[in-house]
């Protein structure tokens, strides 16, 4: 319900580009719905397992690693 409620709020349309932070369970299917609504899905996470889930099951088109970036504090 989390998921769906927020996909819904953030009033997604086709060829919008959609950021989710996190990959755990509700992270990967706001990527799968967001992919639904016609999004381009940048999907960031710390976890390799969760990553290549993110863009196997989800269809993310990109997926970074979140340790790749330096904490700005």
């Amino acid at each position: 319900a989390v998921s769906i409620r927020g996909i819904e709020a953030c009033q997604i349309q086709p060829g919008d580009r959609v950021l989710i932070m996190g990959l755990g369970a509700i992270g990967q299917f706001l990527v799968r719905l967001a992919t639904l609504q016609g999004a381009e899905v940048v999907a960031v996470g710390r976890n390799v397992l969760k990553r290549t889930l993110a863009h196997a099951f989800g269809e993310a088109q990109v997926v970074l690693d979140m340790r790749e970036f330096e904490d700005p504090m």
